[in-house]
């Protein structure tokens, strides 16, 4: 058996070796993987330099082209410059660009520069493709590379813009721009690079275009770039690169370091590792020798010393002697124990501090699992502390905040304060809480105390925010019902604040008033009454000056205050309506009723008046038997024309209230009874002329009312009549068309205008012509409508100023 002594340095050498090749797979597995990231990161930050260099560059050339005034110059000199106009306009450009191109709209070189001086020759650039991409997008730099340029031998660098007008409606002219790719080469060259191995690239999807150490290329590339560094074969060689695209381009500028320099300083990094855990072993070994020898003695002391310390007491101090190392090794080891001692009074401490918060805390160590809760914390889960401690703290998030889901959860604690970020926790027994969410990385290197996070119950105001958003939402949809509706209303609606300003207003306003910035809008506006006693006004007619002819449309406004919620006026809404039809038949009412007391009395005033001569004894012998009857014949007369216009009241009452009128209808041919008609209009006017040609019906009939038609054909007769002069004839047309029976009365009379054959059919409505004699109430054509129609028939009016009246009925046949 071996001695305490021999077995600890056997335990000793056995850790010290396994601690060395622990280190060396450590540095092995970290160090080497770090300094090939490092390597990749420098290529990567070279590719950054080169291709932020370019873009400077490439952007300086753009801008200073954007900023010629091809406007100025095309206004100033035409479509076809002069090269000293060009180079006398442009004065600075040409220091720039040694070789520049000014192309028409038809994509001709007009203007060739080389070197500040015009060129005797000019090429055809129409198929150059960076004139293409310019012209198909104007107003925009192209910049390309190329082999050769027309009249410019080596490599070179090209931009191209075309300048448009602002709408598009008008050419500037394109300029080309042709430039030496020595400046592109000497950025390239600026760019440090490791050692003299590694150079610098510009390459496009297909070929490298230029390289560092060779200069331009314009060589095919086998496959294509990867985005992320690693080994490529390039340019026929097995290298290391990284590319990085150029801004507003489709280069990539790629940093190549030859695989064989890139590898060999992590062989040479493997071999010092190698070199340096071998010299760490032999010289542990060594020490751990000595070492063991002063351990022996004094190991029984420490261990009988951490035994007590393990078991509680923290009031043991061990000595060691001996050894002066061992002295210090033992006032060390009191030291730690009063260290372990004050420390397990600040756990204490600790804890009861966690116990005391009334927020729900918890603590979790650097791999994210929980290790300390305190009571508050298994309130709010409704977990006990055993179903908590060990648990993952990402378990608690069902719904983790974008936030913390960059990386694990547990990391993105690690990385960063987290302050009161809004999310849900999952309780044990599946309750989904709301939070708020604050963490912060504990700073040092306690793996268990990794992450403190505090968390709070907002589940009542979340549910009171949802019911607010809730309400918004129900309040945002009445306003949406609220402005259809608005915009739904017939009439005309405008909606004002407190300063007169239009809020807003419908279509139907528009078409009555014409667009806000119209005279017909402002003069409403300026008759609306102000927001503060709109509630006391009644309703307006305002005059609105019609577009079409001179007569102007009437608009009632009634216009009503808005009140918010405290009852304080906020604006005024105004309803318009345009009663110009029912202003005109108010005012033809009126006439109506004029005229109809007039035509009544003059009756009323014959029959009083004979009535009175035949009643008074006193002179009635003075008249004859004759005469007599005259009276009475007047009578009756009178009173059968009252009797008539009341009729015709009666009628226009059954109109008003939606009745028909009755109909007592038999199945007749119409051409007896309107040559009846027409016999006795003509025994009443003996001195006109009546024109008739009635057709029968033959087997068909007709369906009429014989009162009702004859108040009919005697109404239109009348019009005829009192329309026409005594010597033009009027004419009655009867025939049978398709399925009806057609009659027209065609008078030479004074006709009527469009206005008035629009009104013929209104109530009340009688002609305004200065030359026709008014009588009757203007209600005859209104029921001979209702007539012709109640017998399912039709009439139609035509007639021009000067040129006669032509109404023509239908009305349908039936089988006899």
């Amino acid at each position: 058996m071996f001695s305490i002594r021999h077995r600890l340095l056997i335990l000793q050498c056995a850790t010290v070796l396994a601690t060395t090749i622990f280190l060396g797979a450590l540095s092995y597995s970290l160090f080497i993987p770090v300094v090939f990231k490092l390597q990749q990161q420098g290529l990567q930050h070279v590719s950054r330099e080169a291709s932020k260099d370019i873009s400077i560059y490439l952007q300086n050339l753009s801008e200073q082209l954007e900023s010629l005034d091809l406007e100025g110059f095309h206004q100033k000199y035409g479509d076809l410059p002069l090269e000293e106009l060009f180079v006398r306009h442009f004065s600075n450009l040409s220091d720039s660009f040694p070789l520049i191109s000014y192309l028409d709209k038809d994509n001709n070189e007009t203007v060739r520069l080389v070197n500040s001086r015009p060129s005797e020759y000019f090429f055809d650039l129409k198929k150059n493709p960076l004139v293409k991409a310019a012209v198909a997008e104007p107003n925009k730099v192209q910049i390309g590379l190329t082999r050769s340029a027309p009249g410019f031998d080596h490599p070179s660098l090209q931009l191209a813009i075309s300048k448009v007008g602002y709408f598009g409606d008008e050419f500037f002219g394109t300029l080309l721009i042709t430039i030496p790719t020595a400046e592109l080469q000497e950025i390239m060259k600026a760019i440090p690079i490791h050692r003299e191995q590694g150079y610098i690239s510009l390459v496009d999807e297909r070929q490298v275009l230029l390289s560092e150490n060779e200069g331009p290329l314009f060589k095919k590339l086998s496959s294509p770039i990867p985005e992320e560094p690693g080994r490529f074969l390039f340019l026929g060689e097995d290298m290391f690169i990284a590319a990085q695209p150029v801004e507003h381009t489709s280069w990539q500028v790629v940093s190549a370091l030859p695989y064989s320099v890139f590898s060999n300083e992590l062989q040479n990094l493997k071999i010092m590792a190698g070199l340096t855990c071998l010299m760490v072993t032999l010289l542990s070994v060594g020490l751990s020798t000595r070492l063991v020898r002063h351990l022996t003695r004094n190991i029984e002391l420490l261990v009988d010393h951490i035994e007590k310390i393990g078991a509680g007491d923290y009031d043991h101090h061990v000595e060691l002697y001996q050894d002066q190392d061992f002295e210090k090794l033992g006032e060390a080891i009191n030291t730690m124990t009063q260290d372990l001692a004050r420390h397990r009074n600040s756990q204490e401490s600790l804890q009861q501090i966690q116990e005391s918060i009334i927020d729900p805390l918890l603590i979790a160590d650097q791999q994210g699992h929980i290790k300390q809760v305190n009571h508050a914390t298994m309130e709010l889960l409704g977990c006990e502390e055993r179903n908590l401690i060990g648990k993952p703290l990402a378990d608690l998030f069902p719904d983790p905040p974008e936030l913390l889901t960059e990386a694990s959860f547990a990391s993105a604690l690690l990385r960063k304060r987290v302050n009161n970020v809004e999310t849900y926790v999952e309780g044990c027994n599946g309750k989904r809480i709301a939070v708020l969410f604050s963490s912060s990385p504990v700073p040092g290197r306690n793996i268990e105390m990794g992450i403190v996070g505090i968390m709070k119950n907002i589940d009542e105001l979340v549910n009171a925010r949802i019911a607010r958003e809730h309400a918004l939402r129900e309040a945002e949809d009445a306003h949406r019902r609220i402005d259809a509706l608005l915009k739904s209303v017939a009439d005309g609606l405008i909606v004002t604040n407190l300063s007169g300003r239009v809020l807003m207003h419908n279509q139907p306003a528009e078409e009555l008033l014409g667009d806000q910035e119209s005279p017909n809008f402002q003069r409403l506006l300026q008759a609306l009454p102000e927001a503060s006693t709109s509630c006391q006004m009644r309703p307006f007619d305002i005059s609105i000056p019609a577009d079409n002819n001179s007569k102007c449309r009437i608009v009632q406004v009634h216009s009503s205050p808005v009140l918010d919620h405290r009852g304080s006026h906020t604006g005024m809404v105004s309803m318009l309506r345009d009663v110009t039809r029912e202003r005109a038949l108010e005012q033809i009412k009126n006439e109506f009723f004029n005229t109809a007391a007039n035509e009544l009395t003059s009756p009323l005033t014959s029959i009083v008046g004979y009535s009175e001569l035949l009643l008074d004894r006193e002179i009635e012998g003075n008249f004859s038997y004759d005469q007599k009857r005259d009276f009475v014949e007047e009578i009756l007369s009178r009173s059968e024309s009252l009797a008539k216009i009341i009729d015709d009241l009666h009628n226009i009452s059954r109109l008003e209230s939606g009745q028909q009128i009755p109909l007592e209808q038999q199945a007749l041919d119409p051409k007896p009874l309107l040559e009846k008609i027409v016999r006795q209009t003509q025994n009443l006017n003996s001195n006109r002329r009546f024109e008739v040609e009635l057709e029968s019906t033959g087997e068909m009939q007709v369906m009429l009312d014989e009162r009702q038609m004859q108040k009919v054909m005697e109404n239109l007769l009348s019009n005829a009549i009192k329309f026409s002069p005594e010597t033009s004839p009027i004419k009655i047309v009867g025939r049978v068309e398709n399925n009806d029976y057609e009659v027209k009365i065609i008078d030479q009379g004074i006709g009527m205008s469009q206005f008035q054959l629009e009104r013929i059919f209104d109530k009340f409505y009688r002609s305004d012509n200065n030359t026709a004699p008014k009588v009757g109430i203007g209600i005859g054509m209104s029921i001979v409508q209702q007539i012709i129609e109640s017998h399912q028939g039709s009439i139609q009016v035509e007639s021009q100023p000067n040129s006669g009246t032509t109404v023509t009925l239908l009305l349908p046949l039936v089988n006899a």
